[in-house]
């Protein structure tokens, strides 16, 4: 069936910041033979578009983003949610559910009342602002129990309004919690509306207006309808020569059918559309002529490669762009012989080379059709060595995770003569903190209990923490770098160190902003001691003719991560950058970020503010790796060490302070340290990010701050139950565009690098709003293009499917079978193995919209696995180690930490595309194991496939 790809330009009014409205149509009555009128309701699930709640002990604080909602009576707390039900339009409504999954035990889950105003808004709700509600309530929620759902009947409200506001409070003093819109995504409130639609007996009208008829088509051709009807068309279904190649449920109707997939000769396409009661018009047919040509004409190679060694751990290449009778798509990148990565622009940067390495390089074109050009010649480049320096490693936010484990292995054998601790140590992970300490040393062998491991307190261990105290962590992790301790402090908390010791190259300054210790809170307000002292020790540096300057803190100030604000004070952090520190290091984000250069300018930038973005504070944007000596300052923030990760806003409004972000990479970063240079990397021990950067004396400081043109043009050419496709036409400027984000609802969803972009992580049945944004490799972005419109199909079927086989098979023991076990072992020490399998059947009733593997979490672990799929010879009762079918080298999809006693649902939808039977193989690389239920467990907690179709689904097709 070739892909029908739909263009739709329907409105939805979504607020900036509005969730997944998630609207699910299932077969709520089948149609009956004999009884053409008869309609199915419709049950549709809406998600808030906005909830928060407010408190009278707190009347002007607001809690928007919060994850739960709460109503009490003491203190008095009430909630707020408003629910958009303009999809309900003329339908009528049967009845309406308010549904919300509670957190706690409660003698009184609250009443909910109808708000008299829908004006209020999310963000800025407080108590003294909170609208009026209805003084009678519409419904009670009687006692609560903790992870339950619970209801109340509101129909009587959205039978007349379609924006609903209501109002939850308590009369208990016993709290009562539920999930908010910013909570886990599947326990969110939703309101459950049944709805059908009025009876209809015409068919509706419907002709193909595009291509006419007698036309020549030759490769991918649209198709478009014209079909209308007084109650609505349901959809529309295209076919060629009889046969259905696809359905679009939003007008203006409209395919791209791809004509390769049938032969040359003469064809007839039609449509027929149906309306919301099931009467269904056809349309005359269109014969058209097919005639197509294959591309068999290769590329011709690429020319005027240039290898270039920036540093001694980056080479940049570039290259004439090859030329094609059809285009080029990419270009696949060679090391040695040894295919590195693939690019569509004709340069690329490889930073993952070593210092006194020589590389050859070589270019490889391919065109749309996958034809390769010849290899172009081949060039080599030889990084530089290191000499007369030193290397030290940094990062924050370290527990005592595998993923801690891993980089401190990496951090041994690595050429750090020193690592700088950015605080918050053992997170109770690994307790008490004298043996965190011995966890640590364990891993570092080769580094010796000598090495310094230099310590600097976070928030986990300041004055009064519940997670350890510093002065545990420095009493058995000392000070190894004779440092020199400010005057009333100690060691861990405001220090600093030369090094090396004679004719240092660097000096160290380690602070605490912020935190307390020992009873003192260190401040650096204009006039504070702790600002004499660090302004003092910054200048005296400078006059000793030390090189570098580098200042370690916990708390961050700019960062696109989870932390909003200026944690360590704006005052301290304007501190740094007028004195133009080479280098700040922090953590607390759980993220890598790398600044452009900054400095203070009387003008341009007489000081920085937290939250928001200043161009003239740009020296050098750092597009190229490399920053010139004493222009400013660059700030890294590395909270990766172990701890699990942030999620980065690359919207956030410092995002164009960072020309590098980072947020699915553990690791640390190491800095190489010579006179007139210093020569960083990130070096990554779990995930796949890179970074690579230079501060070199000598260098020119350039800065881009001015924005790419807007893009234009932005329409859906395809939309689909699980698929929208978009294109744009790029600004005048689009050779200066390093990529396009692309945004769904005012969410950024994904970039790319040409004007296009498929959106597949969408539901059926909803209609979502995008935009699209240009940004340059300075990180520049522009004005948002003009939105379009989409609504996809709804589902009118899902398919459940139990997992028809499972088995756990264990490295330990090679030819045991334990296909019989109550559940699933993934675990990397020892190493295990799950093994699943599904026979999948009755896909032919309809599209495939979505396809989701449910797994019960019975043991928690910070890395769920990676899912490979894998051959179906095996049988549950007698698969081994050695007869289980081998994963390939890459997985289908990866499950992040996951918690027992919850489900995880996990995306199979390009996997899983016609009937068959289906098998996976689940493994890790995490040494904390994870366990789901087997099918031989609990049968509620059982795998289970589930299949959405988004093709309409008759009596008889059941």
């Amino acid at each position: 069936m070739t892909p029908l790809h739909v263009s739709a330009k329907a409105k939805w009014p979504h607020p900036a910041r509005t969730p997944l409205l998630i609207v699910t149509l299932l077969v709520a009555a089948l149609l009956v033979p004999d009884t053409h009128n008869a309609t199915a309701a419709q049950t549709v699930n809406f998600a808030p578009v906005a909830d928060t709640y407010v408190r009278a002990d707190r009347p002007t604080a607001t809690a928007g983003t919060a994850s739960r909602l709460r109503a009490d009576a003491v203190p008095i707390t009430h909630s707020f949610l408003r629910f958009d039900l303009s999809a309900v339009g003329d339908n009528v409504v049967q009845s309406a559910t308010l549904r919300l999954h509670s957190t706690t035990d409660s003698a009184d889950g609250g009443t909910v009342a109808h708000v008299t105003t829908d004006t209020w808004v999310e963000s800025s709700l407080n108590w003294n602002s909170a609208p009026a509600a209805d003084l009678a309530p519409t419904a009670s929620l009687g006692p609560v129990k903790k992870s339950t759902w619970v209801s109340a009947d509101v129909t009587d409200l959205v039978a007349s309004d379609r924006v609903v506001s209501l109002r939850v409070s308590s009369s208990s003093a016993s709290a009562a919690v539920y999930v908010s819109r910013s909570g886990t995504a599947t326990l969110r409130p939703q309101l459950v509306v049944v709805m059908s639609p009025p009876d209809d007996t015409a068919a509706p009208p419907v002709s193909i207006t595009q291509p006419v008829d007698g036309s020549l088509v030759r490769g991918i051709a649209d198709v478009t309808v014209d079909a209308s009807d007084a109650s609505g068309v349901s959809s529309v279904t295209f076919a060629v020569d009889g046969a259905p190649i696809g359905t679009d449920a939003v007008a203006p109707y409209a395919a791209v059918w791809d004509s390769r997939g049938v032969a040359d000769g003469s064809h007839s396409l039609s449509a027929s559309a149906a309306d919301l009661a099931g009467n269904v018009g056809t349309s005359a047919p269109v014969i058209v002529t097919v005639d197509n040509s294959v591309d068999q004409q290769n590329p011709m190679p690429p020319s005027s490669l240039t290898a270039t060694a920036l540093s001694p751990n980056r080479i940049d290449l570039g290259w004439s762009g090859a030329t094609d009778n059809v285009g080029i798509d990419h270009y696949i990148v060679s090391r040695d012989g040894t295919a590195v990565a693939e690019t569509v622009a004709p340069r690329y940067s490889d930073l993952t080379v070593s210092p006194s390495t020589t590389y050859g390089y070589s270019i490889v074109a391919v065109d749309a059709a996958g034809l390769q050009s010849a290899s172009s010649d081949l060039v080599s480049a030889s990084t530089p060595a290191r000499s007369n320096s030193f290397t030290f490693a940094a990062a924050g936010d370290h527990g005592g995770t595998s993923e801690t484990a891993a980089s401190l292995a990496a951090l041994d054998t690595s050429p750090a003569e020193f690592y700088l601790a950015l605080g918050d140590m053992d997170y109770d992970a690994v307790n008490p903190d004298s043996t965190w300490c011995q966890f640590v040393t364990d891993r570092l062998p080769a580094k010796g209990p000598t090495f310094p491991f230099q310590l600097v307190s976070g928030n986990h261990e300041q004055h009064g923490a519940a997670e350890g105290y510093i002065l545990n962590h420095t009493a058995c992790l000392p000070d190894r770098a004779s440092s020199v301790v400010a005057p009333g402090s100690v060691y861990g908390a405001e220090y600093y160190f030369d090094y090396p010791a004679t004719d240092p190259l660097m000096r160290v300054v380690m602070l605490p902003a912020n935190l307390t210790i020992e009873g003192v809170t260190y401040t650096y307000g204009a006039g504070s001691p702790h600002r004499v002292w660090l302004t003092s020790v910054i200048d005296e540096a400078r006059a000793a003719g030390i090189p570098w300057i580098t200042v370690g803190n916990h708390y961050q100030c700019p960062t696109t991560g989870e932390k909003s604000g200026c944690s360590m004070g704006t005052q301290l952090w304007n501190l740094l950058i007028a004195k133009r520190v080479d280098l700040i290091l922090t953590g607390h984000d759980h993220v890598y970020e790398r600044s452009k250069q900054l400095a203070l300018d009387s003008v341009r930038c007489p000081s920085m503010s937290a939250n928001t973005y200043q161009p003239g504070c740009i020296v050098d944007d750092g597009t190229d790796g490399e920053y010139p000596k004493a222009a400013g300052s660059v700030n890294v923030v590395a909270g990766t060490f172990g701890m699990p990760l942030d999620t980065p806003n690359p919207d956030d409004p410092e995002a164009r302070y960072f020309a590098q972000v980072d947020g699915r990479t553990h690791g640390f970063v190491q800095f190489t340290v010579a006179r007139d240079r210093i020569d960083a990397q990130f070096v990554a021990t779990r995930g796949t990010g890179t970074d690579a950067f230079s501060i070199v004396a000598g260098a020119t400081a350039t800065a881009d701050t001015t924005p790419p043109a807007t893009p234009s043009g932005l329409v859906a050419p395809t939309v689909k139950a699980a698929r929208v496709d978009l294109t744009w036409t790029p600004g005048e400027d689009a050779a200066d565009v390093a990529q396009y984000a692309i945004y769904r609802d005012g969410v950024r969803i994904g970039t790319s690098s040409a004007p296009e972009f498929s959106d597949s992580t969408i539901a059926s049945g909803m209609t979502y709003q995008y935009t699209v944004r240009a940004y340059d490799r300075a990180g520049n972005g522009s004005a948002d293009s003009t939105s379009v419109s989409a609504t996809t199909p709804a589902t009118q079927l899902k398919l459940s499917f139990p997992a028809s086989s499972d088995a756990t098979v264990r490295a330990a023991s090679p030819t045991g079978s334990f296909g019989t076990s109550s559940k699933m072992e993934v675990d990397n020490s020892p190493v295990n193995e799950a093994l699943l399998q599904f026979d999948v059947s009755g896909l032919t009733q309809g599209e495939v919209a979505k396809v989701t593997l449910r797994l019960y979490c019975i043991n928690e672990s910070g890395e769920g696995g990676s899912i490979f799929s894998v051959g179906n010879s095996w049988s549950e009762s007698a698969v081994t180690w050695n007869t289980a079918p081998p994963a390939g080298p890459t997985p289908v999809r990866t499950i992040g930490p996951v918690l027992a006693g919850a489900w995880y649902v996990v995306d199979l939808t390009p996997v899983v595309t016609q009937d068959g039977t289906y098998s996976f193989r689940i493994s890790t690389a995490s040494a904390d194991g994870a366990d789901y239920n087997s099918r031989q467990g609990p049968a509620s907690y059982a795998p289970e496939l589930v299949v959405e179709l988004s093709t309409p689904v008759t009596l008889n097709a059941l």
